[in-house]
């Protein structure tokens, strides 16, 4: 960018804790107390427009794309620019194509073990243990994601009668132990049939790492 005569100063990277508010995760909500390293939330200043000149330095021509698709969406990434250039220099020749690839093969398996969690026994058993739990306490909710869905985003979560009794039910069948074990094994389930990507995966980034400490001299 400075060849091009620009300076490029990055917008912050959110933190761990700016993004942990408390709110509905994988499985609808998981707790009414705050998070202990809780602060007031802050809103992050984004990219701000610098002109045609800059955008096209940074992203580079915009008809000039590179994409990879899987069964559910596609993705597209600036093909030239600087920070294009950038993430060829830590890639490698190729890499960025292979890291878009990887990146849509990845997320289409976190789809599929999703699906096939929908499917799994163990887990039906234990929704239907948290569903008749709620039941009993008067609440009607298929399942912790559909009646997080229905809370209202104007209300602490602690004012609402229907959130304690999802935790509570959360805690008196083990719901969200068995939950994240039973989504683990379908994750672990597509990995071991999908190794290949797996490990081009790790093999990329292990590139990216060693590029990265050659720049920054740290090794």
């Amino acid at each position: 960018m400075a060849q091009r005569g620009f300076r490029y100063e990055p917008a912050p990277a959110q933190t761990e804790t700016d993004s942990d508010e408390g709110g509905p995760a994988q499985f609808g909500i998981e707790t009414l107390d705050p998070p202990s390293n809780a602060v007031p939330p802050s809103a992050l200043p984004s990219e701000r427009p610098r002109g045609e000149a800059f955008t096209q330095a940074l992203y580079g021509d915009p008809k000039q794309r590179i994409s990879a698709r899987n069964k559910v969406i596609r993705v597209s990434r600036p093909a030239t620019g600087c920070l294009a250039e950038a993430q060829t220099r830590l890639l490698g020749p190729g890499g960025r194509q292979r890291d878009l690839t990887l990146r849509l093969q990845l997320d289409q398996g976190e789809r599929d073990a999703l699906q096939a969690l929908a499917r799994d026994p163990a887990y039906r058993r234990v929704t239907a243990r948290w569903r008749t739990c709620v039941q009993q306490a008067g609440v009607k909710a298929q399942d912790p994601q559909s009646l997080a869905a229905g809370l209202s985003p104007d209300q602490p979560l602690t004012a609402q009668p229907a959130a304690r009794v999802d935790v509570n039910c959360k805690q008196s069948t083990g719901y969200l132990r068995q939950a994240y074990g039973r989504l683990a094994a379908m994750q672990e389930r597509w990995l071991n049939a999908h190794r290949e990507t797996e490990n081009a995966w790790k093999v990329l980034r292990e590139r990216e790492a060693d590029a990265a400490a050659q720049v920054l001299d740290i090794r």
